[in-house]
């Protein structure tokens, strides 16, 4: 770990890849911005591979759950919930390229998961 908040959340990470990982070899970095309820608000991803550095920001709805997942791209456009507060469908993706998902719910009187 690379620094801790006032609340003792792990702010940076930092793994090394040995050499013999041809292409992904050497030392890279994260941290993370926490929301006063724990979840993050902000990732920062190294470069790493082919992969461009990256800052991931999420955002909630009133009740804490997750809505989007932002970077270089969209990565969940939108969430809905149901009543219960399970997530019951996800866009994913950025207009144009969107995939919509529909998520398992408890939908049986006996509480089975089922797929819509």
């Amino acid at each position: 770990m690379t620094g801790y908040d006032a609340a003792g959340r792990a702010t940076g990470e930092t793994v090394t890849i040995p050499s013999s990982e041809v292409g992904l070899a050497g030392t890279y970095t994260t941290s993370t911005i926490y929301a006063p309820d724990d979840s993050p608000w902000s990732v920062a991803l190294p470069k790493l591979g082919d992969l461009a550095t990256e800052i991931l920001d999420y955002d909630y709805n009133d009740l804490g759950a997750l809505n989007t997942v932002t970077g270089a791209t969209t990565y969940i456009a939108s969430t809905r919930y149901t009543a219960l507060s399970e997530r019951s469908v996800a866009q994913l993706g950025v207009d144009g390229r969107r995939v919509g998902t529909r998520c398992t719910a408890r939908t049986e009187p006996d509480d089975r998961l089922s797929s819509r």
